[in-house]
């Protein structure tokens, strides 16, 4: 059964393994990083003793100068990933959902993300809405290189 958690320090093993099964090799951060700091929430979901998705959200105070939309957009997913034999059977929508809930203070507040066309249909499933360049460069002033969703806890499905 699978359960969601607080990601620990001990997970950070078997989250480099996620990332590395989701993103490609030369991915140049490693998302566990995030485990324990500051202006960070981060999930994992467990089957057992097995770590088999984790999430990281960035709930840190907006930096408006910062060069990456990742530092400006907040809250901010930095990462949601579920190893490949666990997927198809809701555990993404579930370190999602938790994800969101756990740093969104208002019902109407915004959280961001920025994703490739191949996962986004799984984004919208859940309610989020794609932003056009335009709505972004106006709010923070970069113009997106690729695709920026958004969702308000009140849309969130």
């Amino acid at each position: 059964m699978i359960q969601i958690r607080a990601a620990a320090n001990a997970d950070e093993g078997q989250v480099d393994a996620i990332q590395h099964a989701c993103l490609p090799a030369a991915h140049r951060y490693r998302y566990s990083q995030n485990i324990g700091v500051p202006g960070t929430a981060n999930f994992v979901a467990t089957d057992g003793a097995a770590v088999v998705g984790y999430i990281s959200m960035l709930h840190s105070p907006p930096d408006l100068a910062g060069p990456y939309l990742w530092q400006r957009l907040k809250p901010y997913m930095a990462f949601v990933g579920v190893l490949p034999a666990s997927r198809k059977h809701g555990v993404g929508a579930r370190l999602v959902r938790q994800g969101v809930r756990s740093v969104v203070q208002e019902e109407h507040q915004l959280t961001w993300l920025e994703c490739e066309e191949q996962v986004a249909g799984f984004y919208e499933r859940l309610g989020y809405r794609r932003a056009a360049p335009s709505e972004v460069l106006a709010a923070v002033g970069l113009v997106p290189p690729g695709l920026v969703y958004s969702v308000s806890l009140a849309d969130l499905r």
